[in-house]
């Protein structure tokens, strides 16, 4: 299950999934499958993992899903 599903004012949609460390393999796994099955029940959305940590080493991101640092995230992308 994904944390978050928000819409903007202009209709955009965003799933937002959050966790503060990704770098074990198994938790990086379990963030992205949440978002990979919440795409296709909401695939017009924009699929983001919001972290503090990066991704373990040689971890594959799906195509559509953006990962970016909290603090980023937080000043607006």
């Amino acid at each position: 299950m994904v944390d978050f599903l928000a819409t903007d004012f202009q209709g955009r949609r965003q799933l937002i999934q959050v966790a503060a460390d990704i770098s074990a393999p198994s938790t990086f796994e379990r963030e992205v499958r949440a978002l990979t099955e919440a795409c296709k029940e909401f695939p017009d959305a924009a699929a983001l993992l919001v972290t503090e940590t990066e991704a373990p080493h040689g971890s594959r991101v799906p195509k559509g899903i953006g990962i970016v640092p909290v603090w980023q995230w937080l000043l607006g992308c």
